[in-house]
C-alpha cells in the first residue's frame, strides 16, 4: 500500500500538490481581505441573495427576476475571484522567477523548457499559464481544469495541460525550499 502512494505521489508530486494547496489557501485570503476592505467582491450579498431565492414565494414572473440576479451576482463574485487569482499567481511567478509563495515553501520553480530562453518571453509563457488555468475554470467550469489536474497523474515529468500549452515544467529545486523538511538531505561521506 505504501509503495503504491509513494508510487503515484513522489516527493516532486507531492510538493506540488502541497505547494498549489498552499496557494490556494493564500489566494482565498486575500480574497478575503480585499472584500473585508472594500467590499467587493460581496460574498455576503450573494449568499444572502441566494438564502432569498431558496424560500421565495410568489409569482413566476417575481421568481425569475430574482434568479437572474442571483446569477449576476454569482458571475461578478466568481469573475473577480478568478481575476484574483490570476494577478496572484501571475505576479508572484513573474517578481520571484517562477515561484509563487507555496511553490517557494516546498521548493518548486516554474521554468521554461528550453533552457536559454530570454527573460521576457517567459514572463508571457507565465502569463500564458496562468490565463489558460483561469480561463478554462471560467469558460467550461473547471472540468478541462480537472482534467489538465489528472494529467498530471498519468505524466512522468508531473506537467500538467496547462503546462504543456505554456511549454513550462514545475521543477523540484529542493535546496531552494524554504521549510526545512523539503529540502534535500545530503548522504553522509564516509
Amino acid at each position: 500500500m505504501l509503495d503504491t502512494l509513494i508510487y503515484f505521489f513522489p516527493k516532486a508530486r507531492r510538493a506540488r500538490l502541497w505547494a498549489a494547496l498552499t496557494d490556494l489557501a493564500l489566494a482565498a485570503l486575500l480574497l478575503w481581505l480585499c472584500g473585508f476592505l472594500t467590499g467587493r467582491p460581496d460574498f455576503a450579498g450573494t449568499s444572502a441573495a441566494f438564502q432569498e431565492l431558496s424560500s421565495f414565494q410568489g409569482s413566476t414572473e417575481e421568481l425569475q427576476e430574482l434568479v437572474l440576479q442571483c446569477a449576476l451576482r454569482f458571475q461578478e463574485v466568481f469573475a473577480f475571484s478568478l481575476w484574483m487569482f490570476f494577478g496572484y499567481e501571475f505576479l508572484f511567478t513573474a517578481l520571484l522567477g517562477g515561484r509563487t509563495p507555496g511553490k517557494a515553501l516546498f521548493g518548486l520553480v516554474i521554468e521554461p523548457l528550453r533552457n536559454g530562453e530570454r527573460r521576457l518571453l517567459t514572463v508571457w509563457k507565465l502569463a500564458a499559464r496562468s490565463a489558460v488555468k483561469c480561463l478554462s475554470v471560467y469558460l467550461f467550469q473547471g472540468f478541462p481544469f480537472l482534467i489538465s489536474l489528472l494529467y498530471l497523474f498519468s505524466d512522468g515529468e508531473n506537467r500538467t495541460g496547462y503546462d504543456r500549452i505554456a511549454r513550462v515544467r514545475v521543477r523540484l529545486c529542493a535546496e531552494r525550499a524554504i521549510l526545512p523538511f523539503c529540502a534535500q538531505r545530503k548522504e553522509p561521506s564516509l
